[in-house]
């Protein structure tokens, strides 16, 4: 019988390649041991060097968790307990920040759209004219439970014209 190769479409891990299966054939490392610290340095540095501009404005970082993991470590760490987070939520990933966002303790405002229509950029520019406390826009980039893709462009502009920091859920 001719088995059918499963395709996963969620958000990573996703199916893994035949090349990184092989890899992880290997004996296991120990993560206190130099030749993981050698690892995981190696994987900083190639991360750095995907973008060719960013190479000397901004630091890799790696994280050793889910995709969500990465996102709640994102929002912790940067979104202000004094200043508000406006968050763009059209879909699960969306309605996901603005729990961390509560869970965390940090004021927000979400602004929800169905999850099928597009991020409303009008509703955010109204929000961000009125008030002057946003620090923080918050955004999925691919809305991965509706395939939706959210236009950055837009996004960057509008926190530019606001002067106020984009931060987006790009995990998938």
């Amino acid at each position: 019988m001719n088995k059918r190769p499963t395709i996963l479409l969620n958000p990573g891990p996703v199916t893994l390649t035949q090349r990184v299966r092989q890899s992880l054939l290997r004996e296991d490392m120990c993560h206190r041991e130099a030749d993981f610290a050698a690892l995981m340095l190696d994987i900083k540095s190639r991360l750095a060097n995907v973008y060719a501009e960013a190479q000397n404005s901004f630091e890799a970082v790696t994280i050793t968790g889910s995709g969500t993991c990465a996102v709640e470590a994102m929002i912790d760490s940067f979104c202000s307990r004094d200043r508000t987070t406006l968050v763009l939520s059209n879909g699960i990933y969306g309605e996901r920040i603005a729990a961390m966002l509560a869970a965390h303790d940090r004021p927000f405002r979400e602004l929800r759209a169905d999850w099928r229509d597009p991020i409303e950029l009008d509703k955010a520019r109204e929000a961000l004219l009125y008030d002057p406390g946003i620090r923080h826009l918050v955004a999925v980039h691919n809305e991965t439970t509706s395939g939706r893709l959210t236009d950055l462009t837009p996004l960057l502009d509008l926190c530019a014209e606001f002067e106020v920091d984009l931060m987006l859920d790009a995990v998938s």
